[in-house]
């Protein structure tokens, strides 16, 4: 859950920007359902991630947040895509769902990302990361 309720500190074109791309972060999380044959949800602190953007020297994306981490050439797709190619191999399906056995999966901003992004399993949960730096670049 992206905490719509607890969104009221950021800018309303944010929080549209969120709203507008619910519908692409279900269909993704759908995918990736389908994909592991395993329920995962998303769940984020928006408002601290939007924080570290807005500081950062691309803060010029902070409005576009929701349809960059959900959008169709967002994180959220990208790692949909992903994982429907690695799935097709059981063991591996198997292993994902025992790394991420929390089922959630989460974006951060995460300053000892070594790429352009990341996902990394962090206390059970699939953490998609990148730096500041790189938001939007190479997703």
């Amino acid at each position: 859950e992206v905490n719509q309720a607890d969104n009221s500190d950021l800018p309303l074109v944010v929080r549209k920007n969120l709203r507008d791309n619910e519908e692409a972060k279900n269909q993704a999380l759908a995918r990736i359902e389908a994909a592991l044959g395993q329920r995962y949800t998303f769940e984020m602190d928006v408002v601290a991630q939007y924080k570290v953007l807005a500081a950062s020297d691309r803060a010029d994306y902070k409005e576009q947040i929701g349809e960059i981490i959900f959008g169709n050439y967002g994180y959220l797709n990208g790692l949909a895509n992903k994982l429907e190619s690695l799935a097709q191999d059981d063991m591996v399906k198997e292993a994902i769902n025992d790394a991420a056995s929390s089922h959630q999966i989460t974006f951060k901003f995460d300053k000892d990302c070594s790429s352009y992004n990341e996902t990394k399993f962090i206390n059970k949960v699939m953490t998609m990361t990148t730096t500041p730096g790189y938001f939007w670049t190479n997703v």
